[in-house]
């Protein structure tokens, strides 16, 4: 899996990043449009009514929108993790340990997250009343520290993806202002892949696309 990310040409991860949620929003719209009751002289008052097709449909489209989800995580941990043998014999590596603890963290938020709505709905009363404030306050303190930590984490992740990219094509230690471009380029993946990845493809050793045309054209 490692290799095809690296080796994947920038129209493919587009396709993988882009295509599969848009077709995922296909079947979700044709799910929905098949589940409303277009029958006004049903007795059923619901508008909707879910049947086996929309729910099939559903489980598709939530198959593609996870799919495109784990392309672009996982593109984003090979490009952290890996590449370390591409490093200039005298460029500074970055802290790859690091990078770990913060692209983890907010896989272990959501874990957590469940616990904690728990938490929070338990420690309130029948009657609305707060019947456990140290629960409760616990719980707030911990959710709002985690969310506001798991947006950090998600910057840091693309601020440590570009700073790697750009020191390994430069093959020199980069400044904030070097990678900045890389930086909404991750940011703005859609479009940034199509910039970036013929650049890895470059650094691993994969042909780029221009190079691909020019193998065919010259067969």
């Amino acid at each position: 899996m490692t290799r095809f990310i690296l080796n994947a040409k920038h129209w493919q991860l587009f396709l993988l990043t882009f295509g599969l949620p848009f077709i995922g929003m296909i079947f979700y719209v044709i799910g929905i449009i098949s589940s409303i009751n277009f029958d006004v002289r049903a007795q059923d008052v619901s508008p909707f009514h879910f049947s086996a097709t929309a729910i099939v449909l559903f489980v598709f489209a939530a198959i593609f929108f996870l799919a495109s989800a784990f392309i672009h995580i996982f593109w984003m941990w090979t490009v952290g993790t890996k590449l370390e043998e591409y490093y200039a014999a005298d460029t500074k590596r970055l802290n790859v340990k690091r990078f770990k603890f913060f692209f983890l963290f907010p896989f272990f938020y959501m874990l957590v997250l469940p616990l904690l709505i728990w938490g929070i709905t338990s420690s309130i009363g029948n009657n609305g009343q707060i019947a456990s404030p140290g629960i409760f306050g616990l719980c707030i303190v911990i959710l709002i520290l985690c969310h506001f930590f798991t947006l950090f984490c998600g910057i840091h992740t693309m601020y440590f993806c570009s700073k790697k990219l750009k020191t390994l094509f430069e093959k020199r230690n980069v400044q904030f202002s070097d990678y900045i471009g890389e930086f909404f380029l991750i940011w703005f993946f859609p479009i940034g892949i199509w910039i970036i990845q013929p650049k890895i493809n470059q650094l691993v050793g994969g042909k780029t696309s221009e190079e691909n045309l020019l193998d065919d054209y010259s067969e």
